[in-house]
Protein backbone atom coordinates (compact mmCIF):
# COMPACT_ATOMS: atom_id res chain seq x y z
CA UNK A 1 0.00 0.00 0.00
CA UNK A 2 1.09 3.56 -0.71
CA UNK A 3 2.92 4.97 2.30
CA UNK A 4 1.87 8.63 2.44
CA UNK A 5 4.34 11.09 3.92
CA UNK A 6 1.50 12.92 5.68
CA UNK A 7 -0.04 9.78 7.21
CA UNK A 8 0.71 11.06 10.74
CA UNK A 9 -1.97 13.70 10.12
CA UNK A 10 -4.58 11.05 9.28
CA UNK A 11 -6.79 8.85 11.42
CA UNK A 12 -6.83 5.83 9.10
CA UNK A 13 -5.54 4.79 5.71
CA UNK A 14 -6.40 1.91 3.36
CA UNK A 15 -5.97 0.95 -0.28
CA UNK A 16 -8.90 1.52 -2.63
CA UNK A 17 -9.98 -1.79 -4.15
CA UNK A 18 -13.13 -2.60 -6.10
CA UNK A 19 -15.89 -4.68 -4.59
CA UNK A 20 -16.07 -7.94 -6.53
CA UNK A 21 -19.86 -8.06 -6.26
CA UNK A 22 -20.10 -4.56 -7.72
CA UNK A 23 -17.77 -5.52 -10.55
CA UNK A 24 -20.27 -8.17 -11.65
CA UNK A 25 -22.90 -5.47 -12.14
CA UNK A 26 -20.91 -3.43 -14.67
CA UNK A 27 -19.68 -4.18 -18.16
CA UNK A 28 -16.77 -6.52 -18.86
CA UNK A 29 -15.10 -3.65 -20.69
CA UNK A 30 -15.17 -1.47 -17.58
CA UNK A 31 -14.00 -4.36 -15.39
CA UNK A 32 -11.03 -4.82 -17.69
CA UNK A 33 -10.25 -1.09 -17.56
CA UNK A 34 -10.37 -1.11 -13.75
CA UNK A 35 -8.11 -4.15 -13.53
CA UNK A 36 -5.62 -2.61 -15.95
CA UNK A 37 -5.52 0.74 -14.18
CA UNK A 38 -5.17 -0.86 -10.75
CA UNK A 39 -1.78 -2.12 -11.94
CA UNK A 40 -0.68 1.45 -12.74
CA UNK A 41 -2.34 3.57 -10.05
CA UNK A 42 -1.72 3.82 -6.30
CA UNK A 43 -4.99 4.87 -4.64
CA UNK A 44 -5.96 5.10 -0.98
CA UNK A 45 -8.94 6.08 1.15
CA UNK A 46 -8.26 7.92 4.39
CA UNK A 47 -10.11 9.53 7.28
CA UNK A 48 -9.18 12.81 8.93
CA UNK A 49 -10.52 15.29 11.44
CA UNK A 50 -11.64 18.86 10.72
CA UNK A 51 -13.19 20.97 13.48
CA UNK A 52 -13.92 17.81 15.48
CA UNK A 53 -15.73 16.21 12.54
CA UNK A 54 -14.47 13.05 10.83
CA UNK A 55 -14.29 13.10 7.02
CA UNK A 56 -13.34 10.53 4.42
CA UNK A 57 -10.87 11.48 1.72
CA UNK A 58 -9.02 9.89 -1.18
CA UNK A 59 -5.61 10.20 -2.81
CA UNK A 60 -4.20 8.69 -5.99
CA UNK A 61 -1.15 8.91 -8.23
CA UNK A 62 0.64 6.83 -10.83
CA UNK A 63 2.67 4.03 -9.26
CA UNK A 64 5.61 5.01 -11.45
CA UNK A 65 5.83 8.44 -9.81
CA UNK A 66 8.68 8.04 -7.32
CA UNK A 67 10.80 11.16 -6.99
CA UNK A 68 9.79 13.99 -9.31
CA UNK A 69 7.08 16.18 -7.78
CA UNK A 70 3.91 16.68 -9.78
CA UNK A 71 1.04 19.20 -9.84
CA UNK A 72 -2.06 18.41 -7.81
CA UNK A 73 -5.75 18.38 -8.71
CA UNK A 74 -8.22 18.68 -5.83
CA UNK A 75 -11.33 16.78 -6.91
CA UNK A 76 -14.75 18.04 -5.78
CA UNK A 77 -17.20 15.16 -6.11
CA UNK A 78 -20.78 15.25 -7.30
CA UNK A 79 -23.90 13.75 -5.79
CA UNK A 80 -25.07 13.68 -2.20
CA UNK A 81 -24.19 11.32 0.65
CA UNK A 82 -23.31 7.91 -0.86
CA UNK A 83 -24.66 8.80 -4.31
CA UNK A 84 -21.62 10.12 -6.16
CA UNK A 85 -19.16 8.83 -3.53
CA UNK A 86 -15.71 8.51 -5.13
CA UNK A 87 -15.20 4.75 -5.11
CA UNK A 88 -12.89 2.39 -6.99
CA UNK A 89 -14.99 2.70 -10.14
CA UNK A 90 -14.56 6.49 -10.23
CA UNK A 91 -10.87 6.36 -9.29
CA UNK A 92 -9.87 3.80 -11.90
CA UNK A 93 -12.12 4.95 -14.77
CA UNK A 94 -13.47 8.17 -16.26
CA UNK A 95 -12.29 11.72 -15.65
CA UNK A 96 -10.37 11.01 -12.43
CA UNK A 97 -8.42 8.15 -13.98
CA UNK A 98 -7.71 10.40 -16.96
CA UNK A 99 -6.15 13.00 -14.66
CA UNK A 100 -4.07 10.46 -12.76
CA UNK A 101 -2.77 8.76 -15.91
CA UNK A 102 -1.79 12.18 -17.27
CA UNK A 103 0.63 12.54 -14.36
CA UNK A 104 -1.39 14.57 -11.88
CA UNK A 105 -1.74 13.75 -8.21
CA UNK A 106 -5.40 13.62 -7.23
CA UNK A 107 -6.76 14.28 -3.77
CA UNK A 108 -10.27 15.02 -2.53
CA UNK A 109 -12.83 15.00 0.23
CA UNK A 110 -15.96 12.85 0.24
CA UNK A 111 -17.81 15.79 1.90
CA UNK A 112 -18.84 13.42 4.70
CA UNK A 113 -17.64 10.63 6.95
CA UNK A 114 -18.92 7.08 6.74
CA UNK A 115 -18.08 5.97 10.29
CA UNK A 116 -20.13 6.30 13.50
CA UNK A 117 -18.62 9.74 14.15
CA UNK A 118 -18.58 10.80 10.52
CA UNK A 119 -19.49 14.30 9.43
CA UNK A 120 -22.90 14.74 7.82
CA UNK A 121 -23.06 15.87 4.21
CA UNK A 122 -24.61 19.34 4.30
CA UNK A 123 -24.24 19.97 0.57
CA UNK A 124 -21.75 22.79 0.37
CA UNK A 125 -21.80 24.03 3.97
CA UNK A 126 -19.21 23.03 6.56
CA UNK A 127 -17.76 20.41 4.21
CA UNK A 128 -15.84 23.25 2.53
CA UNK A 129 -13.48 23.07 5.52
CA UNK A 130 -12.69 19.47 4.62
CA UNK A 131 -11.38 20.67 1.24
CA UNK A 132 -9.37 23.54 2.72
CA UNK A 133 -7.70 21.05 5.08
CA UNK A 134 -6.29 19.16 2.10
CA UNK A 135 -3.76 21.94 1.47
CA UNK A 136 -1.98 20.92 4.68
CA UNK A 137 -1.63 17.37 3.34
CA UNK A 138 -0.42 18.58 -0.05
CA UNK A 139 2.22 20.76 1.60
CA UNK A 140 3.53 17.66 3.39
CA UNK A 141 3.39 15.30 0.41
CA UNK A 142 6.83 14.42 -0.95
CA UNK A 143 5.34 13.70 -4.38
CA UNK A 144 3.36 16.94 -4.72
CA UNK A 145 4.30 20.34 -6.09
CA UNK A 146 2.29 22.55 -3.73
CA UNK A 147 2.93 25.60 -5.92
CA UNK A 148 0.81 24.03 -8.68
CA UNK A 149 -2.68 23.19 -7.43
CA UNK A 150 -5.88 23.22 -9.48
CA UNK A 151 -9.50 22.31 -8.84
CA UNK A 152 -11.77 19.90 -10.70
CA UNK A 153 -15.45 19.68 -9.83
CA UNK A 154 -18.48 17.92 -11.21
CA UNK A 155 -22.13 18.84 -10.60
CA UNK A 156 -22.55 19.50 -6.85
CA UNK A 157 -18.74 19.87 -6.73
CA UNK A 158 -19.20 23.25 -8.38
CA UNK A 159 -20.57 24.56 -5.08
CA UNK A 160 -17.34 23.98 -3.15
CA UNK A 161 -15.07 24.79 -6.11
CA UNK A 162 -16.42 28.32 -6.39
CA UNK A 163 -16.56 28.79 -2.62
CA UNK A 164 -12.93 27.75 -2.44
CA UNK A 165 -11.55 30.20 -4.99
CA UNK A 166 -13.12 33.03 -2.97
CA UNK A 167 -11.18 31.98 0.15
CA UNK A 168 -7.66 31.00 -0.96
CA UNK A 169 -4.94 32.49 -3.14
CA UNK A 170 -3.08 29.31 -4.12
CA UNK A 171 -5.40 27.85 -6.78
CA UNK A 172 -3.98 28.16 -10.30
CA UNK A 173 -6.88 27.01 -12.49
CA UNK A 174 -10.35 25.40 -12.43
CA UNK A 175 -12.23 22.89 -14.57
CA UNK A 176 -15.89 22.09 -13.86
CA UNK A 177 -18.26 19.62 -15.50
CA UNK A 178 -21.97 20.46 -15.27
CA UNK A 179 -21.40 22.63 -12.19
CA UNK A 180 -24.36 23.46 -9.98
CA UNK A 181 -24.06 27.23 -9.61
CA UNK A 182 -27.62 28.32 -8.82
CA UNK A 183 -29.65 26.72 -6.01
CA UNK A 184 -32.12 29.56 -5.56
CA UNK A 185 -35.13 27.59 -6.82
CA UNK A 186 -36.10 24.05 -7.84
CA UNK A 187 -38.06 24.83 -11.01
CA UNK A 188 -35.78 22.88 -13.33
CA UNK A 189 -35.56 19.78 -11.11
CA UNK A 190 -38.34 19.84 -8.49
CA UNK A 191 -37.26 16.57 -6.82
CA UNK A 192 -34.08 18.29 -5.55
CA UNK A 193 -36.19 20.20 -3.02
CA UNK A 194 -36.31 17.15 -0.76
CA UNK A 195 -32.55 16.59 -1.00
CA UNK A 196 -31.81 20.23 -0.21
CA UNK A 197 -34.21 20.29 2.73
CA UNK A 198 -32.66 17.14 4.17
CA UNK A 199 -29.12 18.43 3.62
CA UNK A 200 -29.25 21.93 5.08
CA UNK A 201 -32.87 22.95 5.63
CA UNK A 202 -33.33 24.71 2.32
CA UNK A 203 -33.72 28.30 3.51
CA UNK A 204 -33.30 30.95 0.82
CA UNK A 205 -30.38 32.44 2.73
CA UNK A 206 -28.51 29.12 2.73
CA UNK A 207 -29.37 28.51 -0.90
CA UNK A 208 -27.83 31.87 -1.86
CA UNK A 209 -24.70 31.12 0.18
CA UNK A 210 -24.21 27.99 -1.93
CA UNK A 211 -25.05 29.65 -5.27
CA UNK A 212 -21.86 30.73 -7.04
CA UNK A 213 -23.85 32.87 -9.47
CA UNK A 214 -24.60 35.24 -6.57
CA UNK A 215 -20.93 35.75 -5.66
CA UNK A 216 -19.09 36.37 -8.93
CA UNK A 217 -17.99 39.80 -7.70
CA UNK A 218 -15.88 37.98 -5.11
CA UNK A 219 -14.04 35.82 -7.64
CA UNK A 220 -10.33 36.51 -8.18
CA UNK A 221 -9.38 37.75 -11.63
CA UNK A 222 -6.32 35.51 -12.04
CA UNK A 223 -7.82 32.00 -12.00
CA UNK A 224 -8.86 30.73 -15.48
CA UNK A 225 -12.13 28.76 -15.27
CA UNK A 226 -13.37 26.17 -17.76
CA UNK A 227 -17.12 25.42 -17.68
CA UNK A 228 -18.31 22.30 -19.52
CA UNK A 229 -22.06 21.70 -19.85
CA UNK A 230 -24.24 19.28 -21.78
CA UNK A 231 -27.08 20.92 -23.70
CA UNK A 232 -29.38 17.99 -22.83
CA UNK A 233 -28.51 17.87 -19.12
CA UNK A 234 -31.57 16.87 -17.07
CA UNK A 235 -29.94 17.28 -13.65
CA UNK A 236 -28.40 20.75 -13.88
CA UNK A 237 -30.00 23.41 -16.05
CA UNK A 238 -27.40 24.22 -18.75
CA UNK A 239 -28.94 27.69 -19.12
CA UNK A 240 -27.46 28.57 -15.73
CA UNK A 241 -24.06 28.14 -17.36
CA UNK A 242 -24.95 30.89 -19.83
CA UNK A 243 -26.16 33.20 -17.06
CA UNK A 244 -23.05 32.42 -15.01
CA UNK A 245 -20.79 33.17 -17.96
CA UNK A 246 -22.53 36.52 -18.58
CA UNK A 247 -21.87 37.56 -15.00
CA UNK A 248 -18.23 36.51 -15.23
CA UNK A 249 -17.87 38.43 -18.47
CA UNK A 250 -19.22 41.54 -16.77
CA UNK A 251 -16.71 41.08 -13.93
CA UNK A 252 -13.84 40.26 -16.32
CA UNK A 253 -13.26 36.82 -14.82
CA UNK A 254 -11.13 34.75 -17.24
CA UNK A 255 -13.16 31.75 -18.35
CA UNK A 256 -14.42 29.63 -21.22
CA UNK A 257 -17.91 28.16 -21.51
CA UNK A 258 -18.42 25.08 -23.68
CA UNK A 259 -21.94 23.76 -24.28
CA UNK A 260 -21.85 20.29 -25.85
CA UNK A 261 -24.72 19.59 -28.21
CA UNK A 262 -26.46 16.26 -27.60
CA UNK A 263 -24.71 15.64 -24.28
CA UNK A 264 -26.19 14.92 -20.87
CA UNK A 265 -25.04 15.53 -17.32
CA UNK A 266 -21.86 13.41 -17.30
CA UNK A 267 -20.90 14.35 -20.88
CA UNK A 268 -20.48 10.64 -21.69
CA UNK A 269 -21.62 11.36 -25.26
CA UNK A 270 -18.51 13.52 -25.81
CA UNK A 271 -16.20 12.17 -23.12
CA UNK A 272 -13.03 12.03 -25.22
CA UNK A 273 -13.48 15.61 -26.43
CA UNK A 274 -14.32 16.90 -22.95
CA UNK A 275 -11.37 15.10 -21.36
CA UNK A 276 -9.03 16.51 -24.00
CA UNK A 277 -10.28 20.04 -23.23
CA UNK A 278 -9.78 19.44 -19.51
CA UNK A 279 -6.22 18.21 -19.95
CA UNK A 280 -5.35 21.05 -22.33
CA UNK A 281 -6.69 23.56 -19.79
CA UNK A 282 -4.67 22.17 -16.91
CA UNK A 283 -1.54 21.89 -19.05
CA UNK A 284 -1.87 25.48 -20.17
CA UNK A 285 -2.64 27.06 -16.81
CA UNK A 286 -1.06 24.67 -14.31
Amino acid sequence: MLDLSFKSKLISLQRIVPNLEDLKKISNEKVHEIEQNMQKIDAVDFTYSVNNRIYNGFYAKMSSLKEKTRPVIIVHRGGYEMFGYVDADRIYTGYIACLIKSGYIVIGSQCMGTGDNGALDDYGGSDLESFLKLKEFIDNDIYADSSRIALYGISRGGISVFQMIRKVDWVKSVVTVSPLVDLRDDTFRPEMKNVIQRAFGGSQKDRIIRSAICHVLDFPCNIPILLLYGALDKRVDPRTGLDFSKKMLACKIPHRLVLFEGAGHSLKECRSEAQAMMLDWFEKYL
